[in-house]
């Protein structure tokens, strides 16, 4: 064979490789993209939350658990996610949720001093003392604070002081 012939038939073949190649990848790629458009993220409200709100409303069959039954949704700076509750006796208990690295965190109910009152640190809850949720029954625990703390708020009213 003469050169110009063996380039020839070299570049062709090589391009026949290319055409090949790129079309079996390409394939690839549509699927794969297909199978990540199937793929759902695993939110922190929904893998976490949810669970732990329902073993929590399971434990305390007293208390009436108030949230959305189809999405839980998340407010503010922290992705706050409180869930709200009812005591038999009107008392008004929650559990305020915050992301954390692998589990879900709650608000201890302690606060700092970082952010001043009017800030937007402090109205985002910025100084509120997260926890990591480590078993429902602290929850439990918790919620039973919150109520106690709410009986003693109605036993005791603090005095109303002018506008503030």
């Amino acid at each position: 064979m003469n050169f110009i012939s063996d380039l020839k038939s070299s570049y062709t073949a090589k391009r026949t490789f290319y055409e090949t190649t790129k079309e079996t990848i390409e394939k690839k790629i549509s699927r794969l993209e297909k199978k990540l458009k199937k793929l759902i993220y695993p939110h922190w409200t929904e893998c976490l939350v949810r669970p732990i709100i329902q073993e929590v409303e399971r434990r305390t069959p007293d208390i009436k658990w108030d949230y959305d039954r189809e999405r839980l949704i998340t407010f503010g700076l922290r992705c706050e996610c409180p869930i709200f509750g009812h005591t038999p006796d009107g008392h008004t208990v929650g559990i305020t949720f915050t992301p954390g690295e692998d589990m879900a965190c709650y608000d201890s109910g302690q606060r700092l001093n970082l952010y001043d009152k009017g800030t937007i640190g402090n109205w985002n809850g910025m100084n509120n003392i997260t926890k990591p949720i480590e078993s429902i029954d602290e929850l439990i625990a918790h919620v039973r604070r919150k109520e106690q703390e709410a009986i003693n708020r109605s036993k005791n009213p603090e005095p109303k002081q002018g506008n503030e």
